[in-house]
């Protein structure tokens, strides 16, 4: 699916019910890269079975996008504010 087409489709509400568990950006802004935005993996694995061999299956628990603005999470949120974690 395109990024345009994910924007149109999606909101913030589908990032968060998508990503749920995993600690990323789930606002307006980075909801062209929601997960129902990319082929299935397990489909794509499926397909490609005569030429690779799945020995581990990952989990992703983080995933970073961007930047965020200060608008978006205020100065806290940002590499050598005192508070930023």
């Amino acid at each position: 699916m395109s990024r345009s087409k994910a924007k149109r489709q999606y909101n913030s509400m589908d990032m968060e019910a998508q990503t749920k568990g995993v600690e990323c950006r789930k606002d307006k802004g980075v909801v062209d890269e929601i997960p129902a935005a990319y082929k299935d993996i397990d489909q794509v694995m499926e397909n490609q079975s005569d030429l690779v061999e799945v020995v581990h299956t990952l989990k992703q628990v983080v995933c970073v996008k961007g930047g965020w603005t200060d608008d978006e999470c205020g100065l806290s949120c940002k590499p050598g504010h005192p508070s930023f974690k």
